[in-house]
């Protein structure tokens, strides 16, 4: 048997520190602000209504507007990390992009399940679709000169034609503003299938001008053999403010995409 030991009660130094870390804690559970938790928190995030013009024709606050529209900043655009634009596309309520084969493929862009001619396509208004209601060629479309896209579900005709039985899809340009000092933009992608993807951009604006241009090229071997792709696209765009209400655009874009059958994986 062991001698029975008599336990030795803790040091007064030891009871002064649990007795002092005891009441830090239930101070900074009672005292609002002390956590640290609370201390490094940031503070709440203020989210703007954004501004719409598709629904109306004219600008208007996307909760005033009536019509089924969902707006795509720049921002958002960006966390989506496209490598076209469909793949924004894929991420809206409401449609379906249906690619017929690798990249490049024919893409059939659908609103609410209509026909994919049904769709009326413009860039700031404009519209670049067939007036006859042709087919509108999505898989080919570069993401690095789109500032935004607004995407109007449902018949509107009256506004748009016969051609946007199903809705209407407007991409809006990155286009400087005037006074707005000149940013430049540059990025390199690689990926499978010995994908690479680089782009150039820089934009900005004088007194009554603003500004765009942008570069990209895309290289792919694709999934399967004989599948590669290739695309360059060029974009120009100028604004001139002659006026407070005016504005004149030029706008060009060249765009050289073709398939390679004798890529190899």
């Amino acid at each position: 048997m062991f001698p029975h030991r008599k336990k030795q009660p803790p040091k007064t130094s030891y009871r002064l520190l649990l007795a002092a870390a005891g009441t830090a804690l239930l101070l900074s559970l009672l005292i609002p602000g002390t956590s640290p938790a609370q201390q490094g928190a940031d503070p709440p995030e203020l989210r703007l209504d954004p501004i719409v013009v598709t629904a109306t024709r004219t600008p208007r606050r996307l909760s005033t507007v009536g019509d089924s529209i969902e707006s795509f900043s720049k921002e958002t655009i960006e966390l989506i990390i496209p490598g076209d634009l469909n793949d924004v596309f894929r991420t809206a309520t409401g449609i379906i992009v249906e690619q017929s084969g690798s990249r490049g493929a024919s893409t059939s862009f659908r609103i609410r399940g209509s026909e994919d001619n049904f769709v009326s396509v413009m860039i700031d208004g404009f519209k670049i679709s067939a007036p006859d209601g042709g087919r509108f060629d999505f898989e080919n479309l570069s993401p690095e000169w789109i500032g935004g896209v607004e995407i109007l579900r449902g018949p509107q005709s009256p506004l748009y034609g016969s051609d946007a039985a199903a809705g209407a899809v407007n991409l809006l340009l990155d286009v400087g503003k005037h006074g707005e000092p000149y940013r430049f933009e540059t990025g390199a992608r690689y990926g499978s299938f010995t994908t690479w993807e680089e782009f150039f951009k820089v934009r900005g604006g004088g007194e009554k001008t603003g500004f765009l241009a942008t570069l990209s090229r895309i290289d792919t071997n694709g999934r399967f053999e004989n599948d590669g792709y290739y695309r360059t696209v060029g974009t120009i765009a100028f604004d001139y403010f002659p006026t407070d209400r005016a504005k004149i655009r030029f706008l060009y874009q060249a765009n050289q995409s073709r398939f390679d059958a004798t890529s190899d994986n």
